[in-house]
Formats: C-alpha cells, structure tokens, sequence
C-alpha cells in the first residue's frame, strides 16, 4: 500500500505533548505526526491546526508543513516522521488521542 495520503483527508487532530500529533484520515486510518522539534503553541487552548499542501499528496514528512493557529499568533512546527499506526496501535491508544 502505499505510503502517500492527501492533507485534505486528514479530518481530526490529537496533539499529544509538544511534539507529537495524532491525525485521523477517514474512519480507519490514523497517523502519527511527530515533530523536530517542540511547538509550544500546541499547548495553547483552542488552537487549530493548519495542514499545508492543502491539496497536494504528501509521501514524506518534508512534503507536509504544519501550522498551529490560535488567538495570538501562528506558529510553524517542522515535521520530522509520518507514521500510519496499524488498527491495532490505533485501538490502543487512549481515547483522549484517539483522533
């Protein structure tokens, strides 16, 4: 299978800490986003985040930017893996980062 999805697809996101993201694709796929680096907006409540392509594919963590948006400013956090978690892996994850 492969290994490219579109950004367009991903429709709920989980951050977990400052440098992880979990991110649904549809009703059976879930992704892990893991970051280079802290993205301290993360912690901010009711940020958003901004996936960009917005409609491109994406094959490897430097085809996906991702911006975490909130009240005070827009913050841009480097992707450093894509990881698409196994149903297995998704269902033992607690529901609080079940995307």
């Amino acid at each position: 299978s492969s290994s490219c999805f579109y950004t367009q697809q991903l429709t709920t996101f989980r951050p977990d800490g400052l440098r992880t993201i979990y991110a649904s694709a549809g009703r059976d796929t879930t992704y892990r986003i893991d970051l280079a680096t802290d993205c301290n907006a993360l912690a901010d409540t009711g940020a958003q985040l901004e996936v960009s392509p917005v409609n491109g594919a994406v094959c490897s963590p430097r085809g996906m930017d991702v911006a975490v948006v909130s009240d005070s400013s827009r913050a841009s956090c480097v992707v450093q893996a894509i990881t698409r978690l196994s149903p297995e892996e998704t269902a033992a994850l607690p529901a609080r980062l079940r995307p």
